[in-house]
C-alpha cells in the first residue's frame, strides 16, 4: 500500500530535511571557532602560517556571517583570498556564504578550490556533497561523503547525510546501514531514527518503520511530521484505528498542514466512515485549495462509491489546477471506464502517458482498462511497458501474471507472481493466484503451500479456504479438504460452491448422506447448477436410492442435454431398478452424443449380463476395450461375462490386465476370487479376497465370500471370524446370509 496521496509538508517526503540543514550544522561548527578569535589566530599562526591580514579578514567575515550579513562576509572572505590565494579555510567559508545565498555554482567552485588546496579537508567534502543542485548528482554527493567518512570515521552526522543521499537514490538498504551508524555515533539521534523509519517504510518493513518513528517521537514529542509518518505506516498495515490516532495528533500539533487531513481522510474512507472521510478531504482542500492531489483523492473516493457526477467534478478540477498531472488523467480514465465511456477513458489514459511517458502506473492503469475489456494482448503490452519503466513495480508484475493466469498460461503466471512476491510479500492475492496456477498445473502440494501463505496474510477470505480445500481434495486428503470447506462456509454461508465441494469430499469418503445434504444446500443457493444435480444424483445412486437419483439426472439433463455422463449414469440407475429398456435407451443416447465414448459400451454389456445375454455382453466389452485399451473395468467385467459362460481360461487374462491397470481396485480382486472359487481354486480365491479386504477394510462382501471359502476348506474358526465381521459391517441382506451360515456352523 503506497503512502496516502496528497500529502504535502509533514509527510515522510515533505518532512525530510533539505541538504542545507547539514551545511548549517557545518556553519555552526566554524562559527564556534569564530567566537574565539584569539585562539583561532594562535591556531593558524602556529600550525598554518598565514599572512596576518588574511586571518583578520577571515575572522571579520565570520563575525559578519554570524550576524547574517552575508554580503559583508563574502567581501571579507574575498579579501582574505586575495591576500592569501592558497587559504583553503577562506574558500570553504566563502562557499558556505554563497550556499546560504543560493548561489550553489559559486559555492561548489569554492569547495572545489578548498579541497584542491587541502585534500584532507573533511568539512569541505561534506559541504560540496550537499551543494550539488541536481538529483542526478547523487553519485557525486555520495563520493564526497565517502571521502569525508574516510577522514572522519566517527562523525555520525556524515553517515546521516550519506544515508539521506542513498535514500534519495532509492538505495534504501544502504540508507538503513548509514542511519544505523548515525544512530550509534550521534549524540542526539532523533532525526536519524526518523529518517531510518522512512527508509524502512520505503522497504515496506512497516513494523521497523513504526519502531523508529516511536523513538523519534520520544525524542521530539511535538514533531507533527513524525506522527503523520507513523500514521502512514499503520495505514500501510491496514491498522486504520492507530493511523487515525496518529493523524489526529499530527493535526493537533499542526492544524495548518493539508496533507494530514488528506491522510486521515483516506484512513476514514478505508474504514467505511465516508462522512468523516469527505469532511477531511474537504478540510484538506480548504487549507490548500490549489493542490490538485486532494481533488484527485476525493474524486477517486467518490468514484469508488459510484457517485460519478461528484467524482468527475473533482477530477476535472484537479486537471484544471494542474493540466500536466498525469495521475489525474488516468484516475479520470478509470471513472470513464466505470461509466462505460470507453472512448473518453482511453483518451485520458493516452493523455496521462503522453504527459508522463515514464510513469509506470499510467501504463498499468491503461493495462487494467484493456484487461477489463478482455483485450488481453494489449493489457500485457501495457504491463510490459510498466515493468520496463519500473523493474521493481510489484503491481505491474501482479497484473501481468494475473492476465496470463486468465489465459491459462500457468507457467508465465507463476513466473510473474514470483516477481511480484519478491518485491512485496504482503500481497495475499499474489500467493492466491500463484496457488491457482500451481493447481492448474496439477502441482497441488505447491498450491497448498501458497494457499497457506495467502490465508496467513488474510485469514478471512472464503475463496482462499475453498480453493485450498480443492487442492487437499485433489491430493486425496479429504479430512483437511472438509475442514477448509467448513471454514469457507462459515465465512460465506450463501456461497454455493463450498457446499458443493464439501459434498464431493463426503462423496469421496463414501458418506453419501452428508454428501446429499450439502448438494441440497448448493442447489438451494444455485438452483440452475448442473454440477450440483449431477453430483447429488451420483450420491443417491451409490447410496442405494436409484429412483431419486434418476430424478436428479433428469434435471441435470434438462440443464445440459448434451452431457454424455448424465445419460450413462442415469442408464446405470435404471439398470439398478431392473428397467433394462430405459437403461439401454440412455446408453444408446450417450453413444449418439459421443460414439467414441467407451463407458456406454461397457454399460450396455452390464445390461446384457443382467439379462443373461453373456455373448452380447462380451461383444460390448470388446467395443469398450477397442475404444479405450486402458479401461480396467471393461476387462474385469468381460472376465465376469466369460466366467458365466464357463470360459475361465478366457477370463483369467482379462483379470490380470484389469489388476495391472487398476491395482488398487478391491472389486477386481473380489470378482476374480469368485471366479477362482467357482473353479475350486480356494487358496487362490482366499488370496484375492484378502487382497480386496486389505484395500477396503469395510468390504463386507469380500469377508462373506472368504468366509465361505474357508468353510469349504473346513477351516471353521476362520470362517466364523469372517462371518462375524459381516454381522458388524454388512447390509441387512448380507447379515441375514451370514447368520444362516453361522447357524449351520453351530
Amino acid at each position: 500500500m503506497d503512502r496516502p496521496q496528497g500529502a504535502a509538508s509533514g509527510g515522510m517526503d515533505g518532512r525530510r530535511a533539505p541538504s542545507w540543514i547539514w551545511l548549517a550544522a557545518i556553519a555552526a561548527l566554524f562559527l564556534l571557532v569564530a567566537a574565539a578569535v584569539t585562539v583561532t589566530v594562535v591556531w593558524f599562526l602556529i600550525l598554518r602560517p598565514r599572512p596576518e591580514k588574511a586571518i583578520i579578514h577571515l575572522n571579520q567575515g565570520d563575525v559578519s556571517y554570524s550576524q547574517g550579513d552575508l554580503e559583508a562576509a563574502l567581501a571579507e572572505y574575498g579579501q582574505a583570498i586575495r591576500i592569501d590565494p592558497d587559504y583553503a579555510e577562506a574558500y570553504f567559508r566563502r562557499g558556505m556564504a554563497y550556499a546560504d545565498l543560493g548561489d550553489l555554482e559559486r559555492a561548489r567552485n569554492d569547495f572545489d578550490r578548498a579541497i584542491e588546496l587541502d585534500p584532507d579537508y573533511a568539512k569541505a567534502y561534506v559541504a560540496r556533497s550537499l551543494a550539488y543542485g541536481s538529483p542526478g548528482d547523487l553519485e557525486m554527493t555520495i563520493a564526497d561523503l565517502d571521502q569525508a567518512i574516510r577522514l572522519l570515521p566517527d562523525d555520525g552526522y556524515i553517515y546521516h547525510a550519506r544515508g539521506n543521499a542513498y535514500y534519495d537514490l532509492g538505495d534504501y538498504e544502504r540508507a538503513v546501514a548509514d542511519y544505523d551508524q548515525a544512530i550509534r555515533l550521534e549524540s542526539d539521534p532523533g532525526d536519524a531514527y526518523y529518517d531510518r523509519g522512512d527508509a524502512y517504510y520505503a522497504l515496506r518493513d512497516y513494523d521497523r518503520a513504526i519502531a523508529d518513528y516511536d523513538r523519534a517521537i520520544q525524542v521530539a514529542p511535538d514533531d507533527a511530521g513524525a506522527y503523520y509518518s507513523r500514521g502512514s505506516a499503520y495505514y500501510a498495515l491496514d491498522d486504520y484505528d492507530r493511523a487515525i490516532a496518529d493523524y489526529d495528533q499530527a493535526i493537533r500539533l499542526n492544524p495548518a498542514d493539508a496533507g494530514f487531513y488528506a491522510g486521515r481522510g483516506l484512513a476514514h474512507y478505508q474504514q467505511g466512515d465516508y462522512d468523516q472521510a469527505f469532511a477531511d478531504f474537504g478540510q484538506a482542500i480548504a487549507v490548500d485549495p490549489a493542490n490538485a492531489g486532494y481533488y484527485t483523492a476525493r474524486g477517486m473516493a467518490y468514484a469508488d462509491l459510484g457517485d460519478y457526477e461528484r467524482a468527475m467534478a473533482d477530477l476535472d478540477r484537479a486537471i484544471e489546477l494542474d493540466p500536466d498531472d498525469a495521475g489525474a488523467y488516468y484516475n479520470r480514465g478509470d471513472a470513464y471506464a466505470d461509466l462505460g465511456d470507453y472512448e473518453r477513458a482511453i483518451a485520458d489514459y493516452d493523455r496521462a502517458i503522453r504527459l508522463n511517458p515514464a510513469d509506470a502506473a499510467a501504463y498499468a492503469a491503461r493495462g487494467d482498462f484493456y484487461y477489463d475489456r478482455g483485450d488481453y494482448d494489449r493489457a500485457i503490452a501495457d504491463y510490459d511497458q510498466a515493468i520496463e519503466l519500473d523493474p521493481d513495480y510489484a503491481y505491474g508484475y501482479y497484473s501481468r501474471a494475473f492476465t496470463y493466469y486468465i489465459l491459462e498460461d500457468y507457467a508465465e503466471a507463476i513466473a510473474g507472481m514470483d516477481q511480484a512476491i519478491r518485491l512485496d510479500q504482503s500481497i495475499a492475492n499474489a500467493y492466491y493466484v500463484r496457488a491457482e496456477a500451481y493447481y492448474g498445473l496439477g502441482d497441488y502440494e505447491r498450491a497448498v503451500a501458497d494457499y497457506d501463505q495467502a490465508i496467513r496474510l488474510d485469514p478471512d477470505v472464503a475463496d482462499f479456504y475453498n480453493n485450498r480445500g480443492n487442492a487437499h481434495y485433489a491430493l486425496g486428503d479429504y479430512e483437511r479438504a472438509i475442514a477448509d470447506f467448513d471454514r469457507a462456509i462459515r465465512l460465506a454461508p450463501d456461497d454455493p460452491f463450498p457446499y458443493y465441494n464439501r459434498a464431493n469430499a463426503y462423496y469421496a469418503q463414501g458418506d453419501y448422506a452428508l454428501a446429499v445434504a450439502d448438494y441440497d444446500q448448493a442447489i438451494r443457493l444455485n438452483p440452475d447448477d448442473f454440477d450440483s444435480y449431477y453430483g447429488r444424483a451420483n450420491a443417491l445412486s451409490d447410496g442405494g436410492d436409484p429412483g431419486r437419483a434418476i430424478a436428479d439426472y433428469d434435471q441435470a439433463i434438462r440443464l445440459d442435454p448434451n452431457h454424455v455422463g448424465a445419460y450413462y449414469w442415469r442408464g446405470l440407475a435404471y439398470l439398478d431398478l431392473g428397467d433394462y429398456e430405459q437403461a439401454l435407451a440412455d446408453m444408446n443416447a450417450a453413444l449418439g452424443l459421443e460414439p467414441g465414448y467407451a463407458e456406454p459400451y461397457a454399460g450396455r454389456g452390464r445390461i446384457y449380463c443382467a439379462q443373461g445375454y453373456y455373448e452380447r455382453a462380451v461383444a460390448e466389452y470388446d467395443q469398450a476395450i477397442e475404444r479405450d485399451p486402458e479401461y480396467a473395468e471393461a476387462y474385469y467385467r468381460r472376465a465376469e461375462a466369460n466366467v458365466q459362460q464357463d470360459k475361465f481360461s478366457q477370463a483369467l487374462p482379462d483379470y490380470l490386465q484389469a489388476v495391472r491397470l487398476d491395482p488398487e481396485n478391491a472389486e477386481i480382486y473380489a470378482s476374480r476370487g469368485l471366479a477362482y472359487a467357482g473353479q475350486g481354486y480356494l487358496d487362490h480365491a482366499i488370496r484375492d479376497y484378502t487382497q480386496a479386504i486389505e484395500l477396503r477394510s469395510d468390504y463386507a462382501l469380500a469377508y462373506y465370500h472368504r468366509g465361505l471359502a474357508y468353510l469349504d476348506k473346513g477351516e471353521k474358526d476362520k470362517a466364523r471370524a469372517d462371518l462375524l465381521k459381516v454381522l458388524e459391517i454388512g447390509d441387512d441382506a448380507l447379515r441375514q446370509a451370514a447368520e444362516e451360515k453361522l447357524a449351520g456352523l453351530d
